[in-house]
């Protein structure tokens, strides 16, 4: 069943645009649907590659450069568990209009 008024609720909408969604909200939705996913295939091979293949330490075949391994396995982690509680922390969804749906609001 279509809606007959979407003509005139999209063009109050192109009018007087708002924010159907917070900044925290679009982050932790793109990083639930997409990029934790990627991130985690992305974990998966560096860790392999500074394992597997290491001839000495693991923690020095981590370095880049003239950057320490600890640091940068630190860093790593450190970002990785940002990215982990900015999707994964509950809160509740204030998303509004198309942007709001079952799968996205915490009860």
């Amino acid at each position: 069943m279509s809606n007959p008024t979407w003509r005139r609720q999209l063009s109050q909408d192109y009018r007087t645009p708002t924010l159907k969604i917070t900044m925290e909200e679009a982050m932790a939705h793109r990083l639930r649907r997409v990029y934790l996913p990627l991130f985690t295939v992305l974990l998966a091979a560096w860790l392999v590659r500074i394992t597997a293949f290491a001839s000495g330490p693991w923690t020095t075949s981590a370095a880049i450069a003239m950057i320490p391994g600890g640091v940068v396995i630190a860093v790593v982690a450190v970002f990785y568990l940002g990215a982990a509680v900015i999707a994964l922390r509950p809160r509740t969804w204030h998303a509004r209009g198309e942007l709001r749906s079952t799968d996205l609001r915490k009860r």
